[in-house]
């Protein structure tokens, strides 16, 4: 009876430490998953932090962009002023200083040269924009408003050989009405380019 007593005393003993060693296993399982799962939230909090400091430091690089655009564009426009307007320039009459090495000099003279035919280049380009929207836009109207103006007495000029007061009279009478069409012309001109800028 003793033996038997004491086998069921083991008994419960090892069921006890066997729920002991699942309860302990349960909660090291559990522990790990916390300490796993702080992990990537502290993972997570890094790479916001990252993130932010990143967005910050790109937002800083796109102004600092924007500042040095603004900056070559002023310059662009500048360089731009000195060559269509060289007496802008106080350096414009003042002879450039010789560096004593004449093909030195000679490339610095061919890199400005560069640089004002570019200049003008672009400027013929804009100018040439602008001849073909006066074209396709003024001239219609210009020639719209020269058919409908009166025309001049083509006998005045035929007579170009005749004498006297009277061709005179009606020499000065064509100029006038010469001058009355360019008025005109001007005027329709300048009404054409108000409507293309």
């Amino acid at each position: 009876i003793s033996m038997q007593a004491k086998q069921k005393s083991l008994l419960k003993r090892v069921d006890a430490l066997d729920e002991e060693r699942e309860e302990l296993q349960r909660q090291l399982e559990e522990k790990e998953e916390q300490a796993e799962l702080s992990q990537q939230q502290r993972l997570i909090l890094n790479l916001q932090k990252e993130k932010q400091t990143l967005q910050t430091r790109v937002e800083e690089l796109e102004k600092h962009v924007a500042e040095l655009m603004e900056h070559v564009q002023a310059l662009r426009e500048r360089e731009r002023l000195l060559v269509a307007f060289p007496e802008l320039n106080n350096w414009a009459h003042i002879q450039p200083q010789s560096t004593g090495n004449l093909i030195l000099d000679m490339e610095q003279q061919q890199q400005s040269n560069n640089i004002r035919i570019k200049i003008l280049e672009q400027e013929n380009f804009t100018l040439h924009k602008s001849l073909e929207k006066l074209r396709q836009r003024g001239m219609l109207n210009i020639t719209k408003s020269v058919k409908s103006f009166p025309q001049t007495n083509s006998g005045v000029r035929g007579h170009t050989k005749a004498a006297g007061p009277k061709y005179t009279s009606l020499q000065q009478t064509d100029g006038a009405c010469d001058i009355n069409i360019l008025a005109h012309l001007r005027g329709s001109l300048n009404a054409a380019l108000d409507a293309v800028w």
